[in-house]
């Protein structure tokens, strides 16, 4: 894939890129994307790059390019086969599937552009396993829960989930540095 002038499009033809459906509206979370015969006038095939490696539609910010998770149950290659969606934006670590390199010069662009912490929360995140078993006691920004009246606990995702009748959980507003409580 190249990028060029706010389309990504394939290498060899400069005419289909990737856009999201004419179905597709702000107001869904997850949308498709596609690989479509380029118009000029579609606002749904115009891309931005952000300073922080993410890529989003030109006229929403919180609408991210993401790499889909594959699933469980696929063989091989962890990300063979996987779709691209436009997803809402990840403030912190666990969205390495939304960051993107971008090569000036060559024009090409190459996903899970961060550092093994991000990928290693992003992966514990998509399979639902506590980060304190990947990052143990160190205390790294990222989302998750913390326990209604004692805010002292906070829970990554994955053990917010499956707390969720035990304890009366808030979601983080944003990242916070924590390592998580449940694991300890």
């Amino acid at each position: 894939w190249l990028y060029d002038d706010g389309w990504i499009q394939l290498r060899n033809n400069n005419q289909l890129v990737l856009g999201i459906g004419q179905d597709s509206t702000e107001d869904k979370l997850v949308n498709e994307v596609f690989l479509c015969k380029k118009r000029m006038d579609d606002v749904n095939q115009r891309w931005t790059i952000a300073s922080d490696g993410t890529i989003h539609l030109h006229n929403n910010p919180n609408a991210t390019l993401t790499v889909s998770d594959p699933g469980r149950a696929s063989e091989g290659s962890a990300y063979d086969g996987s779709s691209a969606l436009v997803m809402p934006r990840k403030p912190c670590n666990g969205n390495a599937n939304q960051l993107w390199i971008y090569d000036q010069e060559s024009g090409f662009i190459s996903a899970f552009a961060t550092d093994s912490i991000n990928i290693e929360i992003t992966a514990a995140n998509k399979a639902g396993i506590c980060t304190y078993t990947v990052l143990g006691s160190k205390h790294v920004p990222q989302i998750g829960y913390s326990v209604q009246n004692d805010s002292s606990k906070t829970f990554c995702q994955a053990c917010g989930i499956v707390s969720r009748g035990k304890f009366i959980l808030q979601k983080l507003e944003e990242c916070l540095d924590f390592s998580c409580a449940m694991g300890k």
